[in-house]
């Protein structure tokens, strides 16, 4: 091969190189399965992975734990935080029939759960021994408060929608021991006893007020007016 030859030959080499390398930087689409994030000491701090499951996106300390996660499959959206201690602490669904959130103490008990769903939205929150103490729900057809004592127990309940609003109170053993009911046409308060016979009541109506006292057997013993 001449000198001329030789130059002709590099010159395309280099044509070749320069079009490579302008493809090259007018890429826009990078296609992967998996990318990794390091920090200035080489530690693995994030991961974008395409799993059985779905695609995964994780980030994590300078200790390498994982301290958020976010994966997509083809049920549900999901993101997790996490403490340091890699128990998950925070948690984020996303399905077709309902979305939810979950507040989780360090030793992995749930003690705040929102979620929505068919019946409107729902928030419940739990003591330390998984009992769920507060419940409150919010539903096309009226609104509920549910109180619940240390065991799991309910004790106050109030509900209202565009009918009335009731309210109960509850002894230990659930038993109603007491109830007012408003609406437009009447409020109305009741005191229950133990064997759950009602022996006072008090109404007010459109024709004036009224009030009843009753036996252990539910009969009148004394009425005003």
């Amino acid at each position: 091969m001449t000198t001329d030859e030789r130059i002709v030959t590099l010159e395309l080499e280099l044509l070749e190189m320069k079009a490579a390398l302008t493809k090259m930087q007018a890429q826009e689409i990078v296609r992967a399965k998996g990318f990794v994030l390091v920090d200035d000491q080489g530690r693995n701090r994030a991961n974008l992975a395409m799993k059985e499951c779905g695609p995964v996106f994780e980030l994590k300390d300078e200790n390498g734990h994982i301290r958020a996660n976010l994966c997509v499959d083809k049920y549900f959206t999901a993101l997790t935080l996490m403490d340091e201690n890699d128990n998950p602490r925070v948690e984020l669904h996303a399905l077709k029939e309902m979305a939810a959130v979950t507040v989780r103490k360090g030793n992995g008990k749930d003690r705040v759960e929102l979620f929505t769903g068919e019946n409107g939205p729902t928030l419940n929150m739990c003591d330390e021994n998984d009992n769920k103490r507060v419940m409150l729900i919010a539903g096309a057809d009226g609104s509920t408060l549910m109180l619940n004592d240390e065991k799991g127990k309910l004790r106050f309940a109030a509900r209202g929608d565009k009918e009335s609003a009731t309210l109960m109170l509850c002894d230990e053993a659930e038993a109603e021991r007491f109830m007012l009911l408003v609406s437009q046409e009447r409020t109305e308060m009741t005191m229950i006893d133990e064997n759950e016979k009602t022996r006072a009541a008090i109404a007010v109506v459109d024709t004036g007020p009224g009030m009843v006292l009753l036996g252990p057997d539910e009969n009148c013993v004394w009425s005003a007016p």
